[in-house]
């Protein structure tokens, strides 16, 4: 069965799953449902439009059939997919070749792109896609910077943001909310224009923002710069026992000294600062489920004395674990 289909912009996406692969589309206001026709599946994509500037994607399928989309000449505003099941393969043409696991995502803001997105058949595929509009993204700081510069490094950074990330808790936990809805009826459309705008701000903060503000002042070459993002996505993954200084430099093939020069540069902190922080968000995430304890949360973020614990996220937040007053 044919199951590719050709996209350049994205109002192509609509019309192509109706007309060219028969998937029946339920229009309720600002949500459209696309349902599987049986002979490729089931499941649905359902995609919600809560204002003008940003949109979303709720993907639950089960194919029969890989259900392949290329794209050519497409411009990607500023989109992210997280994965929650199954897996989601990308190849960007002279770029990346690779695929999303659980709990992981990718961000995209490459322009005049080409290459394939699948979902594959047999697997129990559930992810959020997330986009905003090119209005949405000159609101936010360096996007005309970013797009427009003519040196390498940002087109380094928009090749590097493609690569399949894992984000910290307290996102993996946004992007969940987003599947499981926890408001209904007319607050609906309310809650998925905040969570979609939260959810895009802190990703360009985080991804885009503090990245640009190191290029801008940095005397790293490219091949230090990727180096330095590398790192920087170690650290993400591994924050409950991260690599030591010298270690990390090893995994990265670059100097301690520019590593940690390039790092505090690109993202503002240094590496043991933007740990710890990582550290802290993921444990304050994890306080916020009243199942969690204050131990479990200790151990899940590398600490093993519950003392030391507390002092530090007593210190990092101003107030101690007491709860309800765990949060600011």
């Amino acid at each position: 069965m044919q199951s590719v289909l050709v996209i350049k912009q994205i109002n192509d996406y609509d019309y192509i799953l109706r007309e060219q692969f028969g998937f029946r589309c339920a229009d309720e206001g600002c949500c459209k449902t696309y349902t599987v026709p049986k002979e490729v599946g089931v499941g649905t994509i359902r995609n919600i439009f809560p204002c003008g500037n940003v949109g979303l994607s709720i993907i639950r399928l089960k194919l029969r059939y890989p259900l392949v989309m290329q794209y050519d000449g497409y411009n990607s505003a500023f989109e992210t997919t997280c994965c929650f099941g199954g897996h989601i393969a990308y190849s960007e043409t002279g770029v990346i070749d690779t695929c999303l696991s659980p709990n992981e995502l990718g961000i995209y803001t490459k322009q005049n792109s080409c290459g394939m997105m699948m979902y594959p058949a047999g697997e129990d595929i559930t992810a959020v896609s997330l986009f905003g509009t090119d209005e949405f993204k000159q609101a936010l700081p360096f996007a005309f910077a970013g797009m427009q510069s003519k040196n390498t490094e940002p087109d380094g950074l928009t090749d590097w943001l493609m690569e399949p990330k894992k984000p910290e808790l307290p996102l993996i936990r946004l992007f969940k909310d987003i599947i499981d809805s926890p408001v209904e009826g007319a607050m609906q459309q309310i809650f998925y224009e905040g969570i979609t705008k939260t959810l895009l701000t802190q990703l360009w903060q985080r991804y885009i923002a503090n990245p640009m503000r190191g290029i801008t002042r940095s005397s790293l070459s490219p091949a230090e710069y990727a180096a330095v993002l590398r790192a920087h996505d170690i650290l993400s993954e591994r924050y409950a026992a991260p690599p030591t200084i010298p270690q990390l430099a090893r995994l990265v093939f670059l100097n301690e000294t520019r590593l940690k020069q390039g790092f505090k540069e690109t993202f503002g902190k240094t590496i043991h600062q933007f740990t710890h922080s990582i550290r802290m968000e993921t444990a304050r995430s994890l306080l916020d489920d009243k199942n969690t304890t204050v131990s479990q949360a200790a151990y899940a973020v590398g600490y093993v004395n519950v003392s030391h614990f507390s002092q530090a996220f007593r210190k990092f937040y101003g107030r101690s674990l007491r709860f309800p007053a765990i949060f600011p």
